[in-house]
């Protein structure tokens, strides 16, 4: 949850520095200001979705943290091959 607050307030940085880009030192005013706006926002837009999106596929499935898994018997398994290929060498 707190991903989303730090992109948001991230985007939010952006579009600010991106109006003063535009205003202050490229001396935009009108039309010219609100399309140098509109492109620049819509990549922020797209921006900020892409990196929601890629986190919470990242994001574990069960919100757990991943430890029952190992703990479920495949360290035997991986015992029993590596004694199976053991007694194959000899």
């Amino acid at each position: 949850m707190n991903y989303y607050l730090s992109t948001g307030a991230s985007l939010l940085g952006y579009m600010v520095l991106s109006f003063v880009t535009g205003k202050v030192m490229l001396k935009l005013e009108g039309m010219s200001l609100l399309l140098f706006m509109a492109v620049l926002g819509s990549i922020g837009i797209i921006a900020a979705g892409v990196w929601l999106w890629f986190r919470s596929r990242s994001a574990p499935a069960g919100g757990g943290e991943g430890a029952p898994a190992a703990d479920s018997g495949g360290t035997d398994e991986i015992s029993l091959l590596a004694r199976d290929a053991d007694a194959r060498l000899a």
